[in-house]
């Protein structure tokens, strides 16, 4: 059921925001949801990205979003040990004044939690910061501009 769920909730952020282009509403979409997403099995912990994406979506905050990210997420896919990559995110912000964002990181670790939830629904603990990742503490984009 997501799939026509995501494509009314696009259609409504069209209705409300003719102007934004369809990369626009799939960022406003996905930067905005909520990572509430619990295991199947116990509805206890954490799921990670492969089970939930990017979250439950918030089409609310989606409609009062103000900037876009191209891309809309960060996928390094396999990353080899001892060979770094790096990916950029292009911020715009089609609003009058500069918008500043704080920067962070979030670890999804594995877990079975003592065999009572199957590896298969992907359970797991969140936690802040990751340092295999390293980003900026904070970045401002200029009114009606951009920024990497």
């Amino acid at each position: 059921m997501s799939t026509p769920h995501i494509a009314g909730s696009a259609a409504v952020l069209k209705n409300l925001h003719s102007s934004w282009t369809p990369a626009q509403i799939k960022s406003a979409l996905v930067n905005r949801a909520d990572l509430v997403i619990k295991d199947a099995i116990t509805a206890l912990h954490d799921v990670g990205p492969t089970a939930q994406g990017a979250g439950r979506e918030n089409l609310s905050v989606a409609a009062a979003g103000t900037t876009w990210m191209d891309p809309v997420s960060a996928s390094f896919g396999k990353v080899t040990i001892g060979h770094p990559t790096s990916l950029t995110i292009t911020l715009s912000n089609p609003s009058a004044t500069d918008e500043t964002f704080t920067i962070s990181t979030t670890k999804f670790t594995p877990s079975t939690f003592g065999n009572t939830v199957p590896l298969i629904y992907n359970a797991g603990t969140l936690s802040a910061g990751d340092d295999r990742i390293t980003v900026p503490p904070s970045v401002t984009v200029p009114a009606n501009g951009s920024t990497t």
